[in-house]
């Protein structure tokens, strides 16, 4: 077993270093609060100490494994959960999640009569996966002191800062590339393109740059015009594509825009020849970002869906919309953490003006505590 020890000045860099360095099966053993500082000063500054460990293969199980037979090709580990992107793994092992339980700190009949146990149903009721909840609540009353652990605040704050460690936000590719191309793809009805056109007025408006729309979804009915309502009061140069190498060649007469935004098919993650056909016109832009839109109001498993079927695009990002019809986002967290896709742009309804906000880590986990996300 490897185990680590790390200091640092604030939990949430020290959480990361415990990520970086061992991984997201690595166990936290312990956190807490530490002096540092001078010795001789009478004061003494904080730092938060945390050890954490990882199961590593020993001499004596590379023994037994070899007496077993042929090892030269292992059945893989299995885990909770196998991220969708690049095959990585991500998630809990069998192990990790008995020593979770059998730690927990609570007994189950007197979980909901703490502040501890009431986080805890919170954080399930947002649709948090369990086993990761029962590790954020575990990690909490190791690290804090039992008056601190009566402190909503206190408790709320710390809860944040580990939540904010499994997930990526933001992107800053629009805001600091020019001559880019950025395709919208996902589910029909998931809002892609009333996604785009937040992101055209966006760019357009409050960026000052030269956007260009081209739509690509000519099979849904009304795709069309409702492109056209949204890209004649922008003043948007606007073209309609129905083949692949149209879609070339509209991008090659637009390449003096800053941006030019590619509204794709609406697909169906599960019917093959749906996904060809958006694979299509996305291997004909090699050079692009591809953006997913989902809806906030999507079911966890058929999030799962949807991320498997669209990864081989090469995703760099999720466009959350639909962020006011819900106020429940634990199935978006799960998401983007086992994923680790970063959730770059949320969205807040149906108007094109102010409803695009851009995504942040502190805006999101807040909103898992009962905070709007507004602009």
């Amino acid at each position: 077993m490897l185990t680590k020890t790390y200091r640092e000045k604030d939990i949430a860099t020290a959480l990361n270093k415990v990520k970086r360095d061992l991984g997201a099966e690595a166990i936290v053993v312990s956190m807490r609060e530490v002096p540092s500082g001078p010795a001789w000063k009478v004061w003494k500054e904080t730092d938060y100490e945390v050890i954490a460990s990882l199961d590593t293969p020993t001499n004596e199980d590379n023994k037994k494994s070899a007496s077993m037979g042929d090892v030269s090709n292992p059945t893989p580990k299995k885990s909770s959960f196998t991220q969708v992107n690049k095959n990585k793994k991500v998630g809990f092992s069998s192990k990790a999640k008995v020593d979770i339980i059998n730690r927990y700190p609570f007994k189950p009949e007197s979980r909901e009569k703490t502040l501890m146990g009431r986080m805890r149903i919170r954080l399930l009721n947002q649709g948090i996966n369990e086993f990761l909840v029962n590790r954020l609540i575990m990690t909490t009353c190791q690290s804090l002191s039992a008056t601190s652990q009566e402190k909503e605040s206190v408790v709320i704050d710390h809860l944040k800062r580990q939540l904010e460690v499994y997930i990526h936000t933001g992107d800053k590719t629009i805001l600091d590339t020019s001559k880019l191309v950025v395709c919208l793809v996902g589910t029909r009805g998931s809002g892609k393109t009333s996604a785009c056109a937040k992101l055209a007025y966006d760019a357009s408006l409050r960026q000052g740059k030269k956007v260009s729309w081209i739509c690509a979804d000519t099979l849904k009915a009304g795709a069309i015009n409702e492109a056209r309502t949204y890209t004649e009061p922008l003043d948007i140069p606007y073209k309609t594509v129905y083949q692949p190498e149209e879609l070339v060649q509209a991008i090659e007469e637009d390449k003096d825009s800053d941006l030019i935004l590619v509204d794709t098919p609406g697909s169906n993650p599960v019917n093959e020849s749906s996904m060809m056909e958006l694979g299509s016109f996305l291997t004909s832009i090699p050079k692009r970002i591809t953006y997913l839109a989902v809806s906030a109001t999507t079911k966890e498993l058929d999030l799962d869906q949807t991320v498997a079927a669209f990864s081989p695009f090469n995703l760099q990002g999720y466009v959350v919309t639909k962020m006011d019809e819900t106020f429940a986002y634990g199935n978006i967290f799960n998401m983007a953490w086992k994923s680790q896709v970063p959730l770059v742009y949320f969205t807040n309804g149906i108007n094109v003006i102010d409803d695009l906000v851009p995504a942040t880590n502190k805006k999101f986990i807040g909103s898992l505590f009962g905070e709007r996300i507004h602009i």
